[in-house]
Order: C-alpha cells, then sequence, then structure tokens
C-alpha cells in the first residue's frame, strides 16, 4: 500500500479539435404555433374607435378603457366598476402588487387606480417628454419613452413615485428604434424593440438592475410590423 501511494503518474492529455467541416446544419426549423391547442373564444368585448387599447389585469379584475370610462372587468367578462376618464391618451397599464393600485401611463402623467373605490390620483407629472409603455417588479416602475431612440426610466414605488434615472440612446436601442413594449418578470425585463428603417421587429431579455443583456430573438425575417405609426400621438 505504501508503494502504491509514492507512485506518481504522468498523464500527457491533448485538446479535441473538431473540424468545422465534420459539422453540417442541412436545415434550420423554425417551431409552429398550433393555434388548435387554445381554448375557444369564452367572451368577446367589443372595443370602439374612442377606446384606448392598453389592457392589465390583477388576480380580480381585467383593467380596460371604453370610452368615456376606465372599466373594471370581472372573472364572468362583466363590467364590475368604472368611473368616469378625462385625463386624455392612456399608453399603457400595469399592475402594483407593492401599491395595491392599477397604474395608468398617459402621455406625460403616470395615474394611479384604486380598484376598491375607483379613484384616479395624478401620482407624476412630466414636461420634457412623453411616455409609451410600463412594468413594475415590486420596488421600481420601469417607463419608455414615447420618441425614436427611446429611453428606460425608473422610478421608486415606495413611499412615493420618484425618478431615480433614466438609460438613454443608445444603451438600449438606436436612433430609428422605439420600445413599444416591456415587461418585467423574475428580475429580468423583456422589451419589444421596434425599428423603422428596417420595419423589423426584435424581443430581448435584459437584467432589471443594470440592464445587460441577456439574449436577443431578432424577427427581422418575419413579415411583423405596427400597422400603427409609432411614436404614437
Amino acid at each position: 500500500m505504501n508503494n502504491i501511494e509514492q507512485t506518481c503518474f504522468t498523464i500527457n492529455t491533448r485538446p479535441l479539435i473538431i473540424d468545422e467541416t465534420f459539422i453540417l446544419i442541412k436545415k434550420t426549423t423554425k417551431p409552429e404555433l398550433d393555434l388548435s391547442t387554445l381554448s375557444p373564444v369564452y367572451r368577446t368585448i367589443h372595443h370602439s374607435n374612442g377606446d384606448f387599447y392598453s389592457i392589465t389585469c390583477n388576480v380580480r379584475y381585467l383593467l380596460i378603457h371604453q370610452h368615456p370610462n376606465l372599466c373594471l372587468v370581472d372573472g364572468e367578462m362583466k363590467i364590475a366598476k368604472q368611473t368616469l376618464w378625462s385625463y386624455g391618451a392612456i399608453h399603457d397599464m400595469c399592475w402594483s402588487s407593492t401599491l395595491d393600485r392599477f397604474i395608468v401611463l398617459g402621455k406625460k402623467n403616470i395615474f394611479l387606480i384604486n380598484e376598491n373605490t375607483m379613484s384616479i390620483d395624478n401620482a407624476y407629472a412630466i414636461q420634457e417628454q412623453e411616455w409609451l409603455s410600463c412594468t413594475c417588479s415590486d420596488t421600481i416602475l420601469f417607463t419608455s419613452t414615447n420618441e425614436w431612440g427611446s429611453s428606460i426610466t425608473e422610478f421608486t414605488l415606495f413611499p412615493t413615485i420618484e425618478m431615480i434615472k433614466t438609460s438613454k440612446y443608445p444603451l438600449i436601442c438606436m436612433k430609428d428604434e422605439v420600445i413599444a413594449d416591456m415587461a418585467y418578470n423574475n428580475g429580468n425585463l423583456a422589451l419589444m424593440v421596434m425599428n423603422a428603417s428596417k420595419k423589423s421587429l426584435r424581443m430581448e431579455l435584459r437584467y432589471a438592475k443594470t440592464l445587460d443583456r441577456i439574449w436577443i430573438l431578432d424577427q427581422s425575417e418575419v413579415n411583423v410590423f405596427y400597422k400603427q405609426e409609432l411614436p404614437i400621438a
């Protein structure tokens, strides 16, 4: 046993080199959406020309705009509560579990909607720019600006909505691009970025804290583009 313990072995290894010519990908396949797997339509809520198309929800209600009201729709797709909306265009909506409020993004204002009283509070106003999309974590509200070369602005949620910082072009997108939509989940921020020059759309996943990119899904080969011109009026 002592002789074995005192024996030394020298092993020489060489890296495995794979010639690129040995790898051949004949065809790439894209997953297809099977619409037959979707459940049938339960009920339809019709929109009129005067309605804003943003929509959001919590575990109890769906928040929509049906001119001239903001409406809370229940699980039976019936209007449970409504209140008059007289604050101009609605660009986006999201729900904050921290505030227990719906957040409605106007052109230059951030509104808080109480689902119990249907009160509308103007929580933040800005003059220099306009908003386009929003989402929030437990502590931060993220907004994008309604302009080519969009910026992302971050706000505290509690105790008051206050601006923390703004990440400007070219950190997120180029001069001919706009952040059309965003969603937060599990520490990450998903962005939908539209390119006006290429008429293309891409999805990005970024770390919410640093905005560093994790991955990108380019849809430039897909004929998808907003019919409505952006930035919106």
